[in-house]
């Protein structure tokens, strides 16, 4: 069971929206809690546009970029905030720019926040590769009591943003910390624009540490936060 925390309600699985005890609908009391199962993803438009509400349908979402579909042309549309619910996150897209296997086409996050994101592993982010495409007004906002800890080449947004993605009016949330390796707040590295975003949060790596992305162009974007490095030699950058 997971418990609400607005009434200390009780649900037993992500089906289930209602109490156990009293039957209280917990998206009536503004609490849809995930416990990480892979929903159905919901049905285009006739504008080539898909609008995901819970964290159910973000998943699924994700899987099926996994497994091939790159969405492009394609438009993501957030219609409320997401609360991940502290649960380990799987990123959206799986390979590289030699594969089909990364995401191509919009994510419209409207406004809207994804909360309680966590993760772990190497080239961890919301997204770990995207190819072209662009991701913009979204909001990401760290789990795990706003910090989290992860592996080489990884970001709170993007791990990997190549090909020109396009990250825009974007804001971070949260503390990303690595042992070994490159950390990133927005992404850790590609060829990609990052254009009217800010992080605000520490850095913290050993080796390439940076804000914006390594090889990134950033313009108006800053980082309220501490960007450090704990090797004996290493490199800071907030976009080039």
């Amino acid at each position: 069971n997971v418990t609400d925390f607005y009434h200390n309600h009780t649900y037993s699985s992500d089906s289930d929206s209602s109490c156990n005890d009293c039957g209280a609908n917990r998206k009536v009391l503004g609490k849809d809690l995930w416990l990480g199962a892979t929903g159905v993803l919901p049905v285009e438009t006739t504008q080539n546009v898909i609008v995901i509400s819970t964290a159910a349908e973000l998943a699924a979402f994700a899987k099926a970029v996994n497994e091939g579909n790159t969405f492009a042309g394609k438009t993501i549309e957030l219609a409320n905030n997401i609360d991940l619910n502290n649960i380990e996150w799987t990123p959206i897209g799986c390979g590289n720019n030699t594969t089909t296997k990364t995401f191509k086409g919009t994510f419209d996050g409207n406004g809207f926040a994804i909360k309680g994101i966590n993760g772990s592993g190497t080239q961890w982010g919301f997204f770990r590769y995207t190819n072209g495409g662009e991701i913009k007004n979204l909001t990401i906002e760290a789990g795990n009591d706003g910090t989290i800890n992860v592996a080489h080449q990884s970001a709170l947004f993007v791990a990997i943003a190549e090909n020109n993605t396009r990250i825009t009016r974007c804001a971070g949330y949260g503390n990303i910390s690595i042992a070994d390796g490159y950390v990133g707040g927005i992404t850790c590295q590609g060829a990609c624009t990052v254009t009217d975003c800010y992080f605000v949060g520490n850095i913290t790596g050993a080796h390439w540490v940076t804000g914006m992305g390594f090889n990134a162009v950033a313009t108006n974007c800053f980082v309220y936060g501490k960007i450090k490095g704990t090797a004996t030699a290493f490199k800071v950058a907030n976009g080039s």
